[in-house]
């Protein structure tokens, strides 16, 4: 694990307040992803991202120079997907201080100096990919900045690859032979299953066509996937803890992207460029010499003055006699493959090593290769869970025509099918409700038959009489069948009463 270097601390110090300096100082890419890791917290900056430097990344001192005529095709991906309409600590949404951080980069940029030939393409993604402008664009640095103030937002899920592969198209058209950068800005992780590579292939592509990336993560985002995004160079990796967060990355990202294309390391004596502070500035102390031998620089800055003046950094050379010793730096051992970031459908896992087998010393060449491995993970198909489709629309039959019956509809577990060992859909596959729940009619009926009355002795009859009432008709029945009066003869009791004598019937 490497400790901080009072060079490096100053050295940044000096770039992140300005550019006014005339001494010309440069650090190679690993150094400028040491001087971005301590803004970034603990928790961020696992060990694989701070592997040791050979002495010689520190001897080279042209940053300043590189700045000041800073010539690359950058097309920038930025991330539209759902996730950005949330409102982040500042107030912003996501994709507002996305917006905000992608116009500072650019003004940034321009402020390295009047030499600077940036031009820019951009590209927003969410599920979909769509190229906003391309190299063609007006590069007037206000007209970009205006562009960039308008981007779409798209919504839908994170499709990473697809993004990069755009911005590898620009570049690749871009028409001009200079170094090409795609940055690629996100708030999470590529979703799965969405264009026809992975983030892995993507790197890939980009990286066989010459083409350096710069991962910026905000938020939830998955740090071994930034680093493949990065093509495996931790230094080309930047996280902020959310969006609104952004803007202090910056510098940082402005004079990475500026100081990628020189990977080289040369050896450069300078002399105090500075030796009286403007009004009350007192100078620090100098810093150790950065190597014991060879050709090292030490720095000093102003302090107690920041808020008065800008700030000025001295150099001076050390240590310059010649190292006793060579030696050529070879790697150590392989370290575990670390978790992988998937646990199904295709993952990703990293190991790393470091070039202490030994360092690089001297006029010795540094390790070959990389220093850090990507291995596929986990690959299998993710189960998928059963999802219940639409319900039939179309009821079965009721089971009665009144009184409450039941009507059944069904659905199907398709909507997906369960798959992979996923679960079944959880639930009825049939769904029940009442159906003609009218009361049924009720046709009368009769009650029993009285008993007989009296015998009429007018008309020598008796009666008895019934009610349609055993049920009475109800809800449209029909009424009793019949009649409610019965009538039987008496005749026999018809002569017990007064009576006359009729004519005579004739002989």
């Amino acid at each position: 694990m490497m400790t901080s270097s009072p060079f490096l601390l100053l050295l940044v110090c000096h770039i992140l307040s300005g550019f006014e300096a005339s001494t010309e100082i440069s650090l190679p890419r690993e150094r400028m992803f040491f001087a971005q890791s301590f803004a970034r917290p603990a928790e961020l900056a696992p060990d694989y991202f701070m592997s040791p430097l050979p002495a010689a990344a520190f001897r080279n001192l042209r940053l300043i120079e590189q700045l000041k005529d800073c010539t690359m095709d950058m097309c920038l991906a930025v991330d539209a997907s759902y996730s950005l309409t949330e409102r982040e600590s500042n107030g912003k949404t996501g994709w507002e201080n996305e917006i905000i951080f992608s116009t500072n980069l650019v003004r940034r940029i321009s402020s390295f100096g009047k030499d600077v030939s940036v031009r820019y393409a951009n590209v927003v993604f969410g599920q979909n990919v769509r190229t906003w402008f391309d190299f063609t664009e007006n590069q007037n640095v206000d007209h970009i900045i205006g562009k960039l103030e308008t981007m779409p937002y798209l919504s839908g899920q994170t499709n990473i690859p697809d993004a990069m592969i755009e911005c590898q198209n620009l570049l690749l058209g871009s028409g001009r032979n200079v170094d090409k950068v795609a940055l690629v800005l996100t708030d999470g992780v590529s979703s799965k299953g969405l264009g026809a590579l992975t983030v892995a292939e993507a790197a890939n592509s980009l990286e066989s066509h010459g083409i350096n990336t710069i991962a910026v993560g905000a938020g939830n985002i998955n740090e071994t996937e930034l680093l493949v995004i990065a093509q495996g160079d931790p230094s080309a990796v930047f996280i902020a803890e959310d969006t609104s967060s952004l803007n202090k990355l910056v510098d940082d990202i402005g004079i990475s992207s500026c100081a990628k294309k020189n990977d080289t390391t040369t050896t450069t004596s300078t002399t105090t460029t500075t030796t009286t502070p403007p009004g009350p500035c007192q100078w620090s102390d100098w810093s150790p010499c950065d190597i014991p031998c060879g050709g090292g620089v030490q720095t000093r800055t102003m302090i107690d003055c920041c808020d008065k003046c800008l700030a000025r950094l001295d150099v001076r050379s050390c240590n310059t006699d010649p190292c006793p010793y060579n030696v050529d730096g070879q790697w150590g051992d392989w370290s575990a493959y670390g978790a992988c970031t998937d646990s199904c459908g295709g993952g990703y896992q990293i190991r790393s090593r470091t070039c202490s087998n030994p360092s690089q010393a001297g006029a010795g060449t540094p390790c070959v290769g990389p220093a850090s491995e990507i291995n596929k993970c986990n690959t299998q198909d993710c189960p998928i869970n059963g999802q219940w489709g639409e319900w039939c629309c179309i009821w079965s039959e009721c089971s009665t025509t009144c009184g409450g019956g039941q009507r059944t509809r069904t659905r199907q577990c398709s909507n997906p099918a369960p798959a992979n060992g996923g679960a079944d859909c959880v639930g009825s596959s049939i769904e029940e409700e009442m159906c003609n729940s009218q009361p049924c009619p009720i046709d009368g009926g009769w009650s029993s038959w009285s008993e007989w009355g009296g015998c009429n002795a007018l008309g020598c009859f008796q009666t008895r009489t019934r009610t349609c009432t055993e049920p009475p008709p109800q809800h449209g029945g029909k009424d009793c069948l019949g009649f409610a009066t019965d009538y039987k003869s008496c005749k026999s009791y018809c002569c017990l009463g007064s009576y006359m004598p009729s004519s005579w019937f004739r002989c």
